[in-house]
C-alpha cells in the first residue's frame, strides 16, 4: 500500500493564530532559526489545523514573522477529534463524583492529547526547551497548584490490573491512599488490591 506524503502549502503568516498560552518563546533560539532560515529556507513545515491554528513550529513561525516574510511552508491536518476528546475530558474534570484513578487517568490522557496537539513536551524531552506547557500551566488551567496536580496523576500509574480491581470501590476516593499505593512495586500493589477487593480487609491502612 503507497502512503502519500503529506501536502505543503504557503500560509499566510499573519493568517495563523494559536490556541494555548505558550510560555516565553526563546528568543536565542528564534534569531538562530530566522539565520538559518535566510541561507537554506525552512528545512520543516510548521503544522496547523484547518482554521489555521498551531499545531507544532512555534519558533519556526515566530522566526517567520520576525523575517516580516509573508508566507511559510505548512501541512494542514485535521486534529478536531483531539480537540473535541479534550473538551470533554476538562468537562469530566469539573464533575465531583470522579474518584481519584478516574481523575488521574482523565489528567494523563490530557497531557496525551496536548503532546498530540503540539503544546506539551512528550515525556523525556528536554524540561529547559521554551515554547511548550509547564506542569505548572497544566495545573493552573485546571485551578490546581503543581504540588496537587502531581499528586492528583500519581494514581495512574497503580498497575493497570490493580486499577481496574479498585477503580469502583471506595477505596479510589482516597487520594493519599492510592498515591501510595502507586508507589510500591507490582507485586505488593496485586497483594494489597486482592486484599481489598475480596474483603479480606475492609481498610487500606491495614492490607
Amino acid at each position: 500500500m503507497l502512503f502519500r506524503s503529506p501536502e505543503v502549502m504557503e500560509i499566510k503568516v499573519s493568517s495563523i493564530k494559536t490556541r494555548f498560552r505558550l510560555r516565553t518563546p526563546d528568543d536565542d533560539k528564534i534569531k538562530e532559526l530566522a539565520d538559518s532560515i535566510k541561507i537554506t529556507g525552512l528545512i520543516n513545515p510548521i503544522t496547523i489545523d484547518p482554521n489555521h491554528y498551531l499545531i507544532a513550529g512555534f519558533h519556526r513561525w515566530s522566526a517567520y514573522k520576525q523575517l516580516e516574510y509573508e508566507y511559510i511552508p505548512a501541512i494542514i491536518k485535521d486534529v478536531s477529534k483531539f480537540q473535541s476528546e479534550l473538551m470533554e475530558i476538562d468537562e469530566n474534570l469539573k464533575r465531583n463524583e470522579l474518584n481519584h484513578i478516574e481523575i488521574a487517568e482523565h489528567i494523563v490522557r490530557r497531557e496525551e492529547l496536548l503532546e498530540e496537539l503540539g503544546v506539551r513536551m512528550k515525556r523525556g524531552g528536554n524540561q529547559y526547551t521554551t515554547g511548550f506547557l509547564t506542569t505548572t500551566e497544566l495545573a493552573e488551567q485546571l485551578g490546581m497548584s503543581n504540588r496537587i496536580y502531581r499528586l492528583k496523576r500519581q494514581p495512574a500509574e497503580i498497575h493497570p490490573e490493580v486499577k481496574e480491581e479498585l477503580k469502583y470501590t471506595p477505596f479510589a476516593k482516597n487520594l493519599m491512599d492510592m498515591v501510595k499505593l502507586s508507589r510500591e512495586s507490582d507485586d505488593i500493589q496485586r497483594k494489597v488490591g486482592t486484599l481489598l477487593v475480596t474483603g479480606k480487609y475492609r481498610t487500606f491502612k491495614r492490607a
